[in-house]
């Protein structure tokens, strides 16, 4: 609201995720209103789009399907897409790493993806490494293949990690979120 963008310690745990292009429309002149449907439309496209490679790869199971629909429209995602946080942004990012990690697809693609979702969060690297294992470890009969694709996962992970924790020092002053520390939370 008042063109801060560092050194906000107590502000909001918004990441970098919404905080990037949230300066890039700020910048191009748009107000808090403009810039939080902005947000909320890149959350709602990300749904949509998690949605339809969901369906898609999981099409040839009608259980899956039907599973993965339950899961959506009962589960919170559903009720994230349309807020400006980036929850449903960083799910979808995350989808598309096991997606392409299933389809054998590029390393490149998958470490990027993997670096955007532990950037997204401190505990992003949670949520990475166990599910890039248990895809590639269930999908992959060659240990090289496996070890080579872990390997890239684990790398952009980290830098990730980095990366998150360098953001918080540009905008909270310290490695922490104050928001994430406060007890009460």
């Amino acid at each position: 609201r008042y063109g801060v963008w560092s050194g906000c310690p107590g502000t909001c745990q918004f990441g970098w995720l919404q905080h990037i292009p949230g300066m890039f429309l700020a910048w191009k002149g748009l107000d808090d209103l403009a810039i939080v449907t902005v947000l909320t439309l890149i959350n709602a496209l990300a749904f949509g789009w998690m949605c339809l490679a969901m369906f898609k790869e999981l099409r040839h199971d009608p259980s899956l399907v039907s599973l993965a629909g339950l899961v959506i429209l009962a589960g919170p995602l559903y009720a994230f897409s349309v807020y400006s946080c980036s929850e449903v942004l960083v799910t979808a990012l995350l989808v598309g790493m096991a997606l392409s990690l299933r389809r054998r697809g590029p390393w490149w693609i998958s470490a990027l993806l993997a670096f955007l979702v532990a950037s997204s969060r401190e505990t992003g690297l949670l949520v990475v490494a166990p599910l890039a294992c248990a895809v590639v470890v269930t999908l992959s009969d060659n240990i090289r293949e496996m070890i080579r694709r872990l390997a890239h996962v684990a790398v952009a992970s980290v830098a990730g990690l980095c990366a998150v924790l360098w953001f918080n020092v540009w905008k909270y002053g310290s490695i922490t979120n104050d928001h994430y520390t406060d007890p009460i939370r």
